[in-house]
């Protein structure tokens, strides 16, 4: 029979949602070239995934738009979000800088026992980004920020050219949660797949994670 109790009501229908949202923003044809990025990494208090699809040439002079899907649970909550975000060139050269304006939909729901808090709406969300070659590797960093409760996401990853790792520290912030991690990523020989582990601090806590993430960049 099929389950009616309500947490599991709570986390399947704002993943629907989204899963129709992101059948609107991939149309099928879009499939052709596959994601760009994809990463999902799990603790025992925390989950969280994220898909990424540029929309257009990843080497035209000219940045395109990237499509986003995210997802977020945690012990008391979970949210997500689709959006699609405009880049445009900050700073031209060998470490480019870039911005954008953007908008999406999210969603939020609590998992307290008791709190019933539900959110959803379009919101409107900002992006800067760089990237480039440093000494002994390549760094890529990113900050974004939404109205949608205040959230935001930043990251910074530094990959040496000497060994198949990458190291990667970001933050995560929505209004009642708010996460630091570093991961370590070891690359699996030249398939873009990457397997991770790290240390995820979140409501006073620390715990150890692991995942698995695709990169075509």
């Amino acid at each position: 029979m099929p389950r009616t109790d309500p947490d599991y009501a709570t986390m399947t229908l704002p993943l629907l949602r989204c899963a129709l949202l992101t059948a609107l923003v991939f149309p099928p044809g879009s499939w052709a070239r596959g994601l760009d990025f994809g990463q999902i990494d799990t603790s025992s208090s925390s989950t969280s995934a994220v898909l990424v699809r540029v929309l257009g040439d990843p080497r035209a002079a000219a940045p395109a738009p990237v499509a986003a899907a995210n997802y977020s649970r945690w012990e008391d909550g979970q949210t997500g979000s689709i959006g699609v975000t405009k880049r445009l060139h900050l700073v031209p050269g060998s470490h480019p800088g870039m911005r954008g304006p953007g908008a999406g939909a999210y969603f939020f729901r609590s998992r307290a026992p008791g709190d019933h808090e539900t959110e959803d709406r379009p919101s409107l969300r900002a992006q800067i980004e760089s990237y480039g070659q440093v000494p002994g590797g390549f760094v890529y960093a990113m900050a974004q920020g939404s109205s949608f409760r205040a959230s935001g996401f930043a990251t910074v990853r530094y990959e040496p050219r000497a060994i198949p790792l990458a190291f990667e520290l970001s933050r995560i912030s929505t209004r009642g949660y708010r996460a630091n991690s570093g991961a370590l990523s070891l690359a699996l020989g030249r398939s873009r797949w990457s397997l991770r582990g790290g240390l995820v601090r979140d409501q006073n806590e620390q715990h150890g994670f692991f995942g698995v993430s695709y990169n075509a960049f």
